[in-house]
């Protein structure tokens, strides 16, 4: 790499040990893999690298090969922070990371995610942010439940009566367009997706006269 060999070295063979453990285990189960190559290196040294580096790069190559390694720092950097929030429990900001970690996934050299699958790295169960509410209505008139999810699409949805299946009720919103005495009982909805499913709290549907 010539003068700027000294700099980016440290930043390859992290790189280059955290990729060939995930290629060996198949996916980086509680991601102790990324977030342990990157605490190692340090992510304020990691960028001092990568700076110096960029300043030592005598000629082309070596300035294509800095380019590459600043994509694959700012991939393991969104990836680590990814799963420390997973770590932490904090699974609503751990979905929008996972968003950015996947955008800088997709942006790395062709060759380096060779084996690896994105939804594997970054795959997140239902998670229920807003649970349907419980409803109150006169005979007749009309009635809908709502379920907001957060987690990796695509995700399913399966609304329940009193625990059994509803027919074609199967996206987020559930609707009674004119609701009868036989309609009322506890409705839920189940979420999935490859990675789990959530089950929403019961929702209670009363009808008045």
């Amino acid at each position: 790499y010539g003068s700027a060999a000294g700099e980016i070295r440290p930043i390859y063979d992290a790189f280059h040990e955290a990729w060939r453990r995930a290629a060996e285990h198949g996916v980086f189960a509680d991601g102790k893999n990324i977030v342990l190559q990157i605490d190692a290196l340090g992510e304020a040294r990691l960028d001092e690298c990568l700076r110096r580096a960029e300043a030592k790069a005598a000629n082309d190559r070596e300035r294509r090969q800095v380019a590459k390694l600043a994509q694959a720092a700012q991939y393991w950097k969104a990836a680590a922070q990814y799963y420390r929030l997973v770590k932490d429990g904090r699974i609503e900001d751990a979905v929008l990371q996972a968003a950015e970690a996947n955008a800088h996934f997709n942006r790395l050299p062709p060759g380096w995610a060779s084996g690896l699958d994105m939804m594997d790295l970054f795959g997140v169960p239902p998670h229920i942010t807003t649970q349907p509410g419980s409803r109150t209505v006169a005979r007749g008139a009309s009635a809908s439940l709502t379920v907001k999810v957060l987690g990796y699409l695509p995700l399913t949805y399966r609304w329940q009566k009193d625990g059994t299946d509803i027919a074609g009720a199967t996206t987020a919103s559930y609707t009674l367009d004119a609701v009868a005495e036989d309609d009322r009982g506890a409705y839920r909805c189940v979420i999935g997706n490859r990675f789990g499913s959530a089950t929403s709290a019961a929702a209670t549907l009363t009808v008045t006269k």
